[in-house]
C-alpha cells in the first residue's frame, strides 16, 4: 500500500510541475496545458543471421575458391556482434524460429562487393554481388605479397519475422574509403585457411569492422526505425486504488525514459495457438525505473479496468499531445 503511495504522489508531482508552469505578471496564460509525449526508441532484440559472402579465386593454385565463412563464420559473426550491440539501440537474442506463433527480427548483413589488388603480380581478386572476379582457378604463388584494399561494399537490414515469411522493414549501406597504409597489408595465399585468415588480418579486420558500425549507425538513424516491432509485458492487472496506472516490465535500462508515449493491448488468446490483442488505451510514462516503468493513461478506448498482468505495451508510433491527467484517462460513454 505504502509503494502505491508513492507512486501516485510522485504522479501528481509530475503532472503539478506539467501543469502549472510560471507566467510573468501581466501576460495572458494559454487556454492550454497540453504536453506532447514523443515516440519512444526501446532497444530491440534481434537475431542474427549469417554474414553474407561470396566464394573467390585466390592465387593459390586451387580449383576452388575460397570463402570468408570457410570457418563457419566465427569471425564475422563475432566483429557484427560487436557493432551491433555498440549501437546502443540493437541487442542479440537467440532465435524465437520454430515455436508456434513465433515472432522475431533478423538482421541481415552481407559483404556485397569485396576487391582486393595484388599489384606485384597485376591480379585484382574479389567479386561483386555473386559473381567471382576471376571465374577459374589461378596460378599459386609462394611467400607473402602486398595486398591493398580496393573495396569493400556492406548491406544491412532487419526483417519482421514469423515462422513462415520475413518482411523487410529498415536496411542500409556501408563502405569503407582506406589510403595509405591502412589499406594494405602483406598476406601468403599459399597457406591454408585463406578466407579465414583474411578476417582476422588486422588492417582487413579493421576495414571490415569499420563498414559494420557505419552501416549498423545507419539503421539506427533510420526514419523507418519505429517501425521495427516492439513490447513489453505488463506486470500486475488493474487496480482501481491507483487509477491510471499500467506497470510493465521495462525501463531505463531498456531506453525507456519519461514522458514517452505508449499504446496498451488487452491480449486475448485465439482458437489456434496464437493470441490476438486489441488496443485498449494510450498513454506516457510517469515513472521510470531500471527495469520496469509506470504507464499513466491520457485516453482510454475500452474500460481501463479490464487490463491485466500479461497483457503488452507498444510505442506510439509519431507520438501525441495531451492534457496531464491525475486519473488517466475515461472510457469513452
Amino acid at each position: 500500500m505504502l509503494f502505491r503511495l508513492i507512486v501516485l504522489f510522485s504522479i501528481l508531482i509530475i503532472a503539478l510541475f506539467q501543469s502549472s508552469p510560471a507566467y510573468a505578471f501581466g501576460k495572458k496564460k494559454p487556454n492550454t496545458n497540453q504536453v506532447f509525449y514523443s515516440t519512444p526508441k526501446p532497444v530491440r532484440l534481434v537475431t542474427l543471421d549469417q554474414i553474407g559472402t561470396t566464394p573467390f579465386h585466390v592465387p593459390n593454385g586451387q580449383h576452388e575458391p575460397t570463402s570468408l565463412n570457410d570457418n563457419g563464420g566465427i569471425d564475422l559473426v563475432r566483429l557484427m556482434h560487436d557493432a551491433t550491440v555498440d549501437t546502443g539501440v540493437f541487442q542479440i537474442e537467440t532465435s524465437g524460429a520454430g515455436k508456434p506463433c513465433s515472432k522475431f527480427l533478423l538482421l541481415r548483413s552481407g559483404i556485397s562487393v569485396l576487391e582486393l589488388n595484388i599489384a606485384e603480380i597485376g591480379l585484382t581478386i574479389g567479386y561483386k554481388g555473386t559473381v567471382d572476379s576471376n571465374q577459374l582457378a589461378l596460378a599459386g604463388i609462394e611467400g607473402s605479397v602486398n595486398v591493398k584494399i580496393g573495396k569493400l561494399l556492406m548491406n544491412f537490414s532487419v526483417a519482421d519475422c514469423s515462422d513462415t515469411n520475413c518482411q523487410t522493414i529498415v536496411t542500409s549501406e556501408a563502405g569503407v574509403t582506406l589510403s595509405g597504409t591502412d589499406a594494405q597489408f602483406m598476406f601468403d595465399f599459399s597457406l591454408g585457411q585463406v578466407g579465414p585468415r583474411l578476417v582476422v588480418e588486422p588492417r582487413f579486420q579493421n576495414a571490415i569492422k569499420k563498414a559494420m558500425e557505419n552501416g549498423m549507425k545507419k539503421l539506427a538513424l533510420s526514419t523507418l526505425f519505429d517501425r521495427l516491432p516492439w513490447f513489453a509485458k505488463i506486470v500486475r492487472d488493474y487496480d482501481p486504488q491507483v487509477p491510471g496506472l499500467v506497470w510493465f516490465d521495462a525501463g531505463d535500462s531498456h531506453n525507456i525514459a519519461l514522458n514517452q508515449a505508449f499504446e496498451v493491448y488487452s491480449v486475448t488468446p485465439s482458437e489456434s495457438l496464437c493470441s490476438a490483442s486489441i488496443v485498449i488505451a494510450h498513454g506516457h510514462t510517469a515513472v521510470v525505473n531500471n527495469s520496469s516503468s509506470v504507464v499513466q493513461i491520457d485516453k482510454a478506448f475500452f474500460d481501463p479496468t479490464a487490463i491485466k498482468a500479461g497483457d503488452i505495451v507498444k510505442i506510439n508510433i509519431g507520438g501525441y499531445t495531451a492534457t496531464p491527467s491525475n486519473t488517466g484517462g475515461a472510457c469513452p460513454k
